[in-house]
């Protein structure tokens, strides 16, 4: 996103952004096809406010204030700003609200304050819904402040849509987006992946949101809906039959025969140009055991996506999810398979002991228990080989696990010394 990310907090809070994010944005404005726009700055800053234990005594709103300041002043281009408080900051008080309001008048561009510390709980999608639910009481006020934010009537058409719960996790968007762009679809904004902060304002504007993260995203597309009459349908983006089924969805709820047609041609047109490379990896992966640990989504997405390259789910496991969730997932894998809510060290350990899985989907932290059993493991949490998204994407995917299934060093790591 083209603007400023502040986080409110001790400086080990804002660790994991600016140095150590791959999947920058590029400036791509979607509502201007084929313009890129201050790309220096897009989604390529993270700042923070690294409060002391003084600051934590005394307070640090004017802290706050100065840093938010000071990141316009390095950054001319941002198109305007985020707040976040963390822990350390709520617990003391500090209203970030007002000093975004105070920067949003002397700057003249939009600041939103997230107060959505420690993610509100013990549950990460209840701070995903809070986020949500906040960023979309702030946008209503703008908007009615500075209705020159909103898309005028002549320059709606009859074909924009949203694409929500896209994050652009190692460049998703680039296989995602022409998809439905050849559908003759035209993308408002995809939230929050890639996006400019000016567009966001338009969410309102579109006829539809394709919806594909179905958690967290899910949230600001019901408030579209409620608010806006938007309507949404929920998709999944990852392997062939789901990428297609998502296509066909999308062509039936516009209603145009015209849209269908295209619809199978982009279709086909993509299968036949992954098929011989599915079937090199189909033939190699077949019969092998997969376990999966990621958001709860992704496991019933990835599900799907493993029966594709004649896999065997034997695990599922998930942190946040929801029961919607894992009726899901009992809905997809076949009767015995085992799942876990919340696994500890020693149920995964249990779990790669009875299971005996060829290959780990997870995420960063615990592929280093599993590789200690010998297992392979594949980041498909936040991936970093992708894009792992819609036809093109499936056979990075299908390469990247016959990569690490067929590696030679885990035939080493399983021999006794």
């Amino acid at each position: 996103m083209d603007a400023i990310h502040l986080v409110h907090a001790p400086v080990g809070c804002g660790y994991y952004t600016w140095g150590t994010r791959r999947h920058l944005g590029d400036g791509y404005n979607w509502a201007r096809p084929g313009v890129l726009e201050n790309e220096a700055n897009h989604r390529r800053h993270c700042y923070t406010t690294a409060m002391s234990e003084e600051d934590i005594i005394f307070g640090g709103t004017e802290k706050l204030k100065q840093a938010l300041l000071e990141a316009f002043r390095i950054n001319p281009g941002a198109r305007g700003a985020i707040i976040y408080n963390t822990c350390s900051t709520a617990l003391i008080g500090d209203d970030i609200e007002q000093v975004a309001r105070e920067v949003s008048k002397e700057v003249g561009k939009p600041v939103f304050a997230c107060a959505s510390p420690g993610f509100c709980g013990v549950s990460q999608s209840k701070g995903h819904h809070e986020f949500n639910f906040q960023f979309y009481k702030w946008l209503l006020k703008y908007r009615e402040e500075h209705p020159e934010v909103c898309l005028r009537e002549e320059e709606k058409t009859p074909y924009d849509v949203n694409i929500i719960g896209e994050y652009n996790i190692d460049w998703d968007e680039v296989v995602i987006v022409p998809l439905f762009e050849k559908l003759g679809l035209r993308i408002l904004n995809v939230f929050t992946g890639n996006a400019r902060f000016e567009n966001l304002f338009r969410l309102p504007e579109a006829r539809l949101s394709i919806v594909h993260c179905q958690r967290s995203a899910t949230y600001i597309a019901e408030l579209l809906k409620q608010g806006f009459k938007v309507p949404y349908l929920r998709v999944s983006l990852f392997g062939i039959e789901q990428t297609a089924k998502a296509l066909r969805d999308v062509a039936a709820w516009f209603g145009e025969d015209e849209m269908r047609r295209r619809a199978e041609e982009i279709i086909e047109e993509e299968i036949a140009a992954i098929k011989p490379a599915v079937e090199w990896y189909r033939a190699r992966l077949s019969g092998k055991k997969v376990a999966i640990y990621v958001g709860a989504p992704r496991v019933w997405h990835w599900t799907k996506v493993m029966e594709e390259l004649g896999m065997e789910v034997v695990a599922c496991m998930t942190t946040f999810g929801h029961r919607d969730d894992y009726e899901k997932i009992v809905q997809r894998v076949k009767p015995g398979t085992l799942i876990i809510d919340n696994p500890n060290e020693f149920e995964i350990e249990e779990m790669i002991e009875t299971c005996k899985p060829d290959l780990f989907l997870t995420g960063l932290k615990e592929k280093y228990l599993v590789r200690k059993f010998g297992v392979p493991t594949l980041n498909s949490h936040s991936y970093e080989k992708g894009p792992y998204a819609g036809f093109r994407g499936f056979v990075n995917f299908a390469r990247d696990i016959y990569q690490a299934v067929a590696a030679p060093v885990w035939q080493l790591a399983r021999q006794d010394f």
